[in-house]
């Protein structure tokens, strides 16, 4: 993706404002907050400035850091373990600290993701009147929980036996009177 030209960085000033309003945002990796300051200056020496400085004050973590930290707010948002795998890895973490703060954080919150499924599941689907079995597995699975945790997750809801796949969905829209017109009228169009 092409970003637009931005106006140059004159002084380290305007690196660091830079910096700041990024981090104002949303957090950064260190990675993320060079490639930022990057299109805003040229000067290397600056940037390394900066970043030393963002991160001597605590605005800026390093990865294992940044990572434990990103995994305390997506478990407390009910993402599920390979979620938030996915999303740090897009963002530039390495899989060892990815996989160490998830086990981190799961120890500490004392999270256990069969629980964490049923609970996503009946805060996003109190009702299956609008959704099939289908789409409620890739929404779910979609959200990083695994195959056995959302049918554990299924057997702990109490509207359990109205989900139904999309075939049945269709069948029952379907008006049987008009199929066997429809297969009849296929059958004697190929016996002529």
């Amino acid at each position: 993706m092409q970003h637009k030209p931005l106006r140059q960085a004159t002084n380290i000033d305007q690196v660091f404002s830079n910096a700041y309003w990024h981090l104002g945002q949303q957090d950064f990796t260190i990675r993320e907050i060079r490639t930022k300051l990057e299109r805003k200056t040229d000067n290397q020496q600056w940037i390394d400035t900066v970043i030393t400085k963002l991160v001597e004050d605590g605005y800026l973590k390093n990865d294992a850091q940044f990572a434990i930290r990103y995994c305390e707010l997506a478990f407390s948002h009910e993402l599920g373990k390979s979620a938030i795998k996915r999303k740090l890895q897009i963002r530039g973490i390495g899989i060892t600290d990815i996989d160490n703060a998830i086990e981190l954080v799961m120890q500490q919150q004392n999270i256990d993701p069969y629980a964490l499924a049923t609970s996503r599941l009946l805060n996003k689907f109190p009702t299956f009147q609008h959704t099939s079995r289908e789409k409620l597995f890739s929404q779910m699975m979609t959200k990083g929980f695994s195959h056995a945790e959302i049918e554990h997750a299924l057997s702990q809801h109490p509207q359990r036996e109205s989900l139904r796949t999309k075939l049945a969905i269709k069948a029952n829209k379907v008006d049987l009177k008009t199929e066997i017109i429809k297969l009849y009228k296929t059958k004697k169009s190929k016996i002529d």
